[in-house]
């Protein structure tokens, strides 16, 4: 029986279906570099049509939770990847000037009314 969704939530199906993914992957049922459930999988754990649980893997790509590779299939990604915070106080601010980051270019009179 596939899992349940809520489709009155208005949330849509794929970013429901990432949501539970990315959940179980911080809950560590998936390791870093271990297989996550396929495109397939999912639509069929989930009964989606397979754009939809393509639509979910996208999204956790994006997000960090995990990683395609090419004739291997999407892993777990690990720590380093996955809910890291941005830091960018004095320390990144100088980094982001040696250009590490691009920072826009922006006036101090520029914020007056």
């Amino acid at each position: 029986m596939p899992d349940d969704l809520d489709d009155l939530s208005g949330i849509p199906r794929y970013l429901q279906v990432a949501w539970v993914v990315e959940a179980e992957i911080r809950a560590g049922q998936w390791t870093p570099g271990n297989a996550v459930p396929s495109r397939n999988q999912l639509a069929e754990r989930f009964g989606l049509a397979r754009e939809t649980a393509a639509r979910a893997h996208a999204w956790l790509a994006r997000s960090g939770y995990l990683v395609a590779v090419p004739g291997v299939g999407s892993l777990a990604a690990g720590p380093h990847r996955v809910g890291k915070p941005l830091k960018l106080g004095l320390e990144g601010l100088h980094s982001a000037r040696r250009g590490s980051v691009s920072l826009p270019n922006i006036r101090a009179d520029a914020w007056a009314a």
